[in-house]
């Protein structure tokens, strides 16, 4: 096999591995900060006030649609190996019907992964902020 080839895969499924390692991070904080956030609101003193309840709901908000799209991250990969399980099936046994369309399927499948990830930590990163700026209503 061409060194470049073998280089290719190599970092392919070194890209593969991150994805799911950096998508389960932020499943996992974002699961462990909607868990803070509630015990937070029930036993603040600040939880009468307007900025308080504002922040703690555009926290809860934003963290909740960047687990949505942590869940649809890992979905739409399971689906792309499908595809791309069915496509090496299909090279196995010489059949070129369909193989087209699969790999058509599947190139989109990947390109809405990466932008399900992007939007997850984008969200995530906003109900970070605005779990900071709790943390400081917090100490004042």
């Amino acid at each position: 096999m061409d060194e470049n080839k073998e280089a290719f895969i190599r970092w392919q499924g070194y890209t593969l591995q991150q994805l799911s390692f950096v998508n389960n991070l932020l499943i996992g904080l974002s699961t462990g900060i909607l868990a803070l956030l509630f015990n937070t609101a029930s036993n603040s003193a600040n939880a009468y006030s307007l900025d308080y309840k504002f922040y703690i709901s555009a926290s809860v908000v934003f963290i909740f649609i960047s687990l949505v799209f942590g869940i649809s991250t890992a979905w739409n990969r399971l689906d792309d190996f499908r595809m791309t399980v069915r496509i090496a099936y299909k090279r196995w046994k010489k059949e070129t019907e369909g193989i087209r369309k699969l790999r058509t399927k599947s190139k989109f499948l990947g390109k809405i992964t990466w932008w399900c990830l992007g939007l997850q930590l984008a969200f995530f990163i906003a109900g970070s902020i605005f779990m900071l700026l709790i943390v400081i209503l917090e100490m004042n």
